[in-house]
């Protein structure tokens, strides 16, 4: 049987998969799509978005659907090989579905095998089940404490995330996703191993990987305009001499209030260097809130992360609501971010020698306090052993590894962007098309083979911004320095601290913040209403 193409863009979508146990003549193959909330009337909210219900089993058409953003010059006629960008590209008819999922498990993708869902947002397919879900308590204890949930697990027993290639045959339908690979056809050639020790080499090899990217970018956005945050650090000061170096419009923007003064005041000279119009964003955080704002904030938030929690997030301040990122975006086609610029640098700070796991677990990703939750000992060497069992696995290490650099940058590449991230990148393609470029497969797999980057520290990134801009590199940062080798007692005191233990910061730690367990009250009313 042929089939002529439709292609569809969505914010999201929900295919309605019928079991061959329920056929009956009203079953059929359907899809719900939702547009995005940049092509809605600007009082649209997300439960608010334009849908559409496609009846595909009756149908001679096979659909594109294209969720996120699949970085792709020409027509979508086909399920092609590698796309870079955050993405879900779903090819269905009335017989097969195939599902291509972006090379960095960026885009993230839910499947409710049992009752026949599929769907990029979560909450959609908790709504086709009006009974309630068991919840897995193991979990749900991960997604509150840590802030998000790694590997294909939800704490909805039954409904899983795709995360690898797979099939499933659910008859009559049969279901291949699989997570595509990008090449990287660096104009710069292959990376030179034998150079791995010069920093002048691997910056430059970095920054023409870099320029490759947006150059694909602005193949895609064209005459369009793109928006991006300027700030006070490295990553959005390196993102917005990127895209100006690409030839892009940008509409650049800040925010603005009493916790972002510095802030402002960098952007403002980093944007009259550049020639931009900054725009002013101004933002309250979730402290400063009546009780009435607070509340339509973390009405926003729920809907807008699709009831998941991430590590980008954390609270219900202003900055991470919709109705923001709206702002922020303006007129412009595309939003980039700077998250996965960590990756340029030894951002952990992290000591040239190992630590255990779990005193860097609890510093960097439980947070002091958050020992608080567990009733007894017992309870807690069963959570720290479901965590290290399941952080290993993923990244390929063995049962007594101790944590060194090398496995922080795998662990950001593999487990932090993909599953703490993703939730960030999901939520704002629901508005628009956005991308996060250093976190895309295509970058961060150069940069994780750039192995000396954490010795480097924040010189390798510096050195990249002194390439595209002597000028802007000389502007001071939020660090209290610039990027063109001032503040060299601040500079000196960041690379000190590189010695000291984590043991040590995590006990001056727990002194200061008096144990308080900040994390779990901010991020438990975001599940206690998903649940």
């Amino acid at each position: 049987m042929g089939y002529s193409r439709k292609i569809i863009h969505a914010g999201d979508f929900l295919l309605n998969i019928p079991r061959c146990q329920y056929m009956n003549k009203e079953a059929s193959l359907s899809a719900t799509v939702w547009k995005r909330l940049a092509t809605s009337d600007e009082e649209t909210s997300i439960t608010e978005r334009q849908q559409e219900t496609l009846d595909i089993i009756s149908s001679d058409s096979s659909y594109i659907i294209l969720a996120g953003t699949p970085l792709k010059v020409g027509k979508y006629d086909e399920i092609s090989s590698g796309p870079l960008g955050a993405y879900c590209i779903a090819e269905v008819n009335s017989q097969k579905i195939n599902i291509q999922l972006d090379s960095g498990n960026l885009y993230a993708v839910f499947v409710d095998e049992g009752n026949g869902f599929i769907s990029t947002s979560l909450n959609a397919i908790l709504n086709q089940n009006k009974c309630k879900w068991k919840i897995d308590k193991l979990v749900l204890s991960e997604q509150i404490l840590t802030g998000s949930v790694v590997g294909k697990e939800t704490p909805f027993i039954g409904i899983e995330r795709l995360i690898r290639d797979g099939v499933m045959n659910l008859d009559p339908i049969v279901i291949i996703y699989r997570t595509e690979q990008a090449e990287n056809n660096n104009s710069f050639g292959r990376l030179n191993h034998n150079k791995l020790n010069s920093i002048e080499y691997c910056s430059d090899y970095m920054l023409s990987v870099l320029r490759d990217y947006f150059r694909v970018i602005k193949e895609f956005v064209g005459d369009r305009s793109v928006s991006l945050g300027v700030s006070g650090g490295y990553d959005s000061r390196l993102l917005v001499l990127l895209a100006r170096d690409a030839g892009l419009k940008i509409q650049a923007y800040t925010y603005e209030s009493p916790n972002h003064v510095d802030e402002l005041r960098i952007a403002t000279d980093i944007a009259q260097a550049l020639g931009l119009t900054l725009r002013r964003i101004p933002v309250r955080l979730w402290g400063d809130l009546d009780l009435n704002s607070l509340r339509n904030n973390i009405e926003d938030t729920l809907l807008y992360y699709d009831g998941r929690t991430n590590d980008t997030m954390g609270t219900f301040s202003d900055v991470h609501t919709s109705r923001i990122f709206r702002q922020c975006l303006g007129t412009a086609y595309l939003n980039l971010n700077g998250i996965g610029g960590e990756l340029f640098r030894n951002w952990q700070t992290l000591p040239p020698y190992p630590t255990n796991f779990d005193t860097w677990f609890e510093y960097f990703i439980l947070a002091p306090g958050g020992e608080r939750f567990f009733k007894n000992s017992i309870d807690k060497w069963t959570f720290y052993e479901y965590i290290r069992e399941k952080y290993l696995s993923i990244l390929g290490e063995k049962v007594n590894s101790k944590v060194n650099r090398s496995f922080v940058r795998k662990y950001y590449k593999n487990i932090w962007l993909p599953y703490f991230a993703s939730p960030r990148i999901s939520a704002e393609n629901r508005v628009a098309f956005s991308l996060m470029p250093f976190a895309d497969s295509m970058i961060s797999s150069v940069a994780i083979s750039i192995s000396n980057i954490p010795k480097w520290g924040e010189e390798f990134e510096a050195l990249m911004i002194r390439r595209l801009s002597p000028e802007v590199a000389r502007i001071p940062s939020s660090y209290g320095y610039s990027f063109h080798g001032s503040g060299v007692r601040k500079k000196a005191l960041r690379w000190l601290k590189t010695f000291i233990p984590i043991k040590v910061r995590l006990l001056a730690w727990k002194i200061k913040e008096g144990e308080q367990n900040t994390c779990g009250v901010e991020v438990a009313p975001l599940l206690h209403h998903s649940i």
